[in-house]
């Protein structure tokens, strides 16, 4: 079947049609049609491509839109150009005024190619142009091109939640909106350390509070460390990224944790006023679990003078933890007349097992209320 993508005959010569977005056909009409000026068939699959990146190209900055999308939408239309030169072996008939002559493909695409940057650079626009040649060459990565996979594959810690998707999600978009802003090219490779110094700048004008600012830094050399992995970005390419998070905020007159004194642990652990609140804390620290792991014990979990841990935080949090002695009372009390389903759990541990609170703040409001007995 004869590859005509893109291309329509009109008589006896070729077009070039590109589909316009429904959102800027009312200004630009339903498709754009252009002449390639040729009746041969081959020479027009080779000549389309440049005709629909300079087509694309003209979509992209109407209705005020960002050059830097423009750039974009150009160099990945050479790329396939190219791509689909590379594919076709038989030469090209060339004809122009005074000059004819049989072409590689992939060498036409090429010079047309460089006749396009040529024009952008005497138009003042050197930076766009290389920009162009990197993306249709391979050597620039356009940052929107791969979030997509790098959310699917996750990072070197495994696979991210679905919150965590929609928090890089947005690093890299408003990334990529500064950059066209700022009349950049929205590749890896136009964000060396410099640029990336004057976007934390940005968002640290922005009244932002440093722990976002910091998340964001952080989505951001998640997806280069990902692209350097993936062979994207250069492996001996320094992150740009790195040591850019503002520091984090210090309250000198804020008390140094410490280590609670004997006197303070009795008072907590005779504390007659919160019954539940005590028997949580002797398993925590007798045992050594986590709140949700205390809050998630059933009967059958406390068998044979252990307790079963069966899920955690991690895979290794799967455990068996011996029960200390001055708790084997407490759990055998706590089990009598239950089904071995049912959950060990007195009433209150559901509340305190949801809680996000540390325990060290349930410590302290507990001292509180002894102090205030």
């Amino acid at each position: 079947m004869a590859d005509t993508r893109y291309l329509e005959q009109r008589r006896q010569g070729w077009y070039v049609v590109v589909e316009v977005p429904p959102s800027k056909r009312p200004v630009l009409g339903r498709r754009i049609r252009r002449s390639l000026k040729t009746r041969d068939l081959q020479t027009a699959r080779t000549r389309r491509w440049a005709a629909v990146a300079e087509i694309k190209a003209e979509i992209a900055s109407s209705s005020g839109a960002r050059e830097g999308a423009g750039v974009i939408e150009q160099g990945l239309a050479w790329r396939e150009n190219l791509r689909l030169a590379r594919l076709q072996p038989e030469p090209v008939l060339t004809v122009e005024p005074d000059y004819e002559a049989y072409e590689a493909p992939e060498d036409l695409v090429k010079g047309l190619l460089s006749d396009e940057l040529e024009r952008l650079t005497l138009a003042g626009k050197s930076t766009q142009a290389k920009a162009i040649y990197g993306i249709a060459m391979g050597q620039a990565v356009p940052l929107r091109s791969f979030v997509d996979q790098w959310l699917r594959e996750g990072g070197r810690s495994g696979s991210f939640k679905e919150r965590t998707k929609k928090d890089h999600q947005r690093a890299v978009e408003g990334l990529c909106e500064w950059l066209g802003n700022e009349s950049l090219p929205e590749t890896a490779q136009a964000v060396d350390r410099a640029v990336a110094g004057r976007y934390v700048s940005v968002l640290l004008a922005s009244g932002k509070a440093g722990k976002t600012i910091s998340k964001i830094i952080s989505s951001l050399s998640s997806y280069w460390d990902w692209l350097r992995r993936r062979g994207h970005v250069s492996e001996e390419a320094r992150c740009p990224w790195a040591r850019q998070a503002p520091p984090k905020a210090r309250n000198d007159d804020q008390e140094l944790e410490r280590a609670f004194t004997t006197e303070e642990v009795r008072r907590l652990l005779n504390n007659k006023n919160d019954v539940t609140l005590r028997e949580f804390m002797l398993v925590g620290a007798l045992s050594g679990m986590r709140r949700e792991e205390i809050g998630q014990l059933r009967v059958e979990d406390c068998q044979g003078g252990v307790f079963n841990v069966r899920r955690g935080k991690t895979k290794a949090a799967r455990r068996r933890v011996p029960v200390h002695s001055v708790l084997t009372d407490f759990v055998q009390r706590r089990s009598e007349g239950k089904d071995l389903r049912a959950f060990l759990e007195i009433h209150g541990w559901a509340f305190l097992r949801s809680m996000r609170l540390p325990m060290a703040i349930w410590i302290m409001a507990s001292e509180t209320s002894t102090r205030c007995s």
